[in-house]
């Protein structure tokens, strides 16, 4: 504290093994039942300290994939 030291959430991540990341790849975004379904989602999960990552595969298998490798 006196030295105003503030953790890095990224070294943090890297030495517990745990980011506190959850990822939701999506078909779209261009439709209102998942907006409301990711700020419910994202109201839920953020009372237990994760935070989201959303990404769109535009309906694209191959794309979903590639996400899911990098999230």
């Amino acid at each position: 504290d006196r030295l105003g030291y503030v953790m890095h959430g990224v070294g943090r991540a890297l030495s517990s093994r745990h980011t506190g990341l959850i990822g939701v790849i999506l078909p779209t975004l261009e439709h209102a039942m998942w907006a409301k379904s990711i700020s419910a989602l994202q109201r839920s999960i953020s009372k237990e300290g994760y935070t989201l990552s959303i990404a769109c595969s535009e309906f694209s298998p191959d794309i979903e994939m590639d996400l899911a490798r990098r999230l």
